[in-house]
Order: C-alpha cells, then sequence, then structure tokens
C-alpha cells in the first residue's frame, strides 16, 4: 500500500445511543487507529440520551485513555435522535475531513487509510461505504440486508439519488461540505441521511 506523504487531518464523529457495553471494545480500536495515523486525529463521541450508563462511561474512558487528549465528549440529555446527534459533533469538528461511523464500527476507520492511500479524495465530494459494494466485507444481518435494499430501492425511486446503500454510517465529508450540508438539516432521525445525500445530490 502505497501511504501518501501528506495526512490530512480528520474528525471522527461517533452517535452513541445506549452503547455502555461497546465503549471498551470502541475506544480500544480507535486507540489503534491513531496509532496508525500519521496525521492529525480528532475524535468526537456524542452521547444521544442514553438510558444506560453510556455518559458515565464515556466521561471515566476520557479520563483513563491514552487519547484523551484528542477525545471530545458531547451530551445534551434527553434523545433526539442520530441526524441531531451527528449535527452537533460536526458543529464542534475541525478537522479537513469529517468521518462519520457507527459505534459498532462495523465500517472501520482504517477504510478511510485504504481511501487515502489510493488518493481517491477531494475537497468536493462526499465518500461512502457500502455493504452493497462487491468488495465490501461489512458484516449485517441478512435480514437489514434485504430491508436496507428494499428502503433503498423506494430511496432511488423517490429521489432520484442512485446509491445503493444511503444508510451505511461510515460517510466522509469534506469539511466546508459536511458543516454546510449538516447545518441545514431538517430531518433529525434515522432519514437523516437520505435528506442530506438528496442535498448533496
Amino acid at each position: 500500500m502505497n501511504i501518501p506523504l501528506i495526512w490530512p487531518s480528520i474528525s471522527l464523529i461517533i452517535p452513541c445511543y445506549n452503547e455502555e457495553k461497546r465503549l471498551n471494545q470502541l475506544l480500544e480500536q480507535l486507540e489503534s487507529f491513531s496509532d496508525q495515523y500519521k496525521g492529525h486525529v480528532e475524535i468526537v463521541l456524542i452521547n444521544d440520551g442514553s438510558t444506560d450508563d453510556t455518559n458515565a462511561h464515556l466521561k471515566k474512558l476520557k479520563k483513563q485513555s491514552k487519547i484523551s487528549a484528542i477525545l471530545k465528549i458531547v451530551d445534551y440529555g434527553n434523545n433526539q435522535g442520530k441526524g441531531y446527534a451527528l449535527q452537533q459533533g460536526i458543529k464542534l469538528a475541525k478537522g479537513d475531513y469529517l468521518i462519520t461511523l457507527d459505534a459498532d464500527l462495523s465500517a472501520h476507520p482504517n477504510i478511510w487509510i485504504e481511501w487515502i492511500a489510493q488518493n481517491k479524495l477531494t475537497e468536493s465530494a462526499i465518500w461512502i461505504a457500502s455493504r452493497e459494494h462487491p468488495e465490501s466485507n461489512i458484516e449485517a444481518l441478512e435480514i437489514r440486508k434485504w430491508s436496507g435494499r428494499f428502503f433503498n430501492y423506494w430511496v432511488q425511486l423517490l429521489t432520484g439519488i442512485r446509491i445503493k446503500d444511503t444508510q451505511c454510517g461510515f460517510k466522509c465529508y469534506p469539511a466546508k461540505i459536511g458543516k454546510e450540508l449538516f447545518r441545514q438539516l431538517a430531518y433529525t432521525g434515522w432519514s437523516h441521511d437520505v435528506e442530506i445525500l438528496y442535498r448533496a445530490k
């Protein structure tokens, strides 16, 4: 793999809702990624009104983690939806590129390293991981795959967005584009992905 000499600064933005049991593993993987990445990394974890001990666990991990200096925790009380959580995280993000991920890291941030190694990124394009890509190794339950395909069929029909997997949590936005799109966000729940991509289109 030919790693480029220039590593842009990035913000990893991860919404968390009742993720207490997953946070230790999440942090371990983020620490591993930050060790590999040669540019500046910022990590924004947003507690979206969890009803378990996610928020307390996040604060505890921040104190104990070796990456605490690059870790930001956002908490605003009541559950507002994934789109809202991402919107709040993106407001704070300082990286040249904004990368949104799900807390289970089913699409791992190492995908980003592969993309920049292939010099695929520009300042005017959004990149999206896809569970429907022929080379995808993202794990998902079969029922979720088929429900996602059905959903995306209707998305394509109604919006003209020709993307097979709008709902994959791993998306990369040049900062200027991502901040403008999320600033305008009207639907803050699960359908935010479709609105963001429709606005981008």
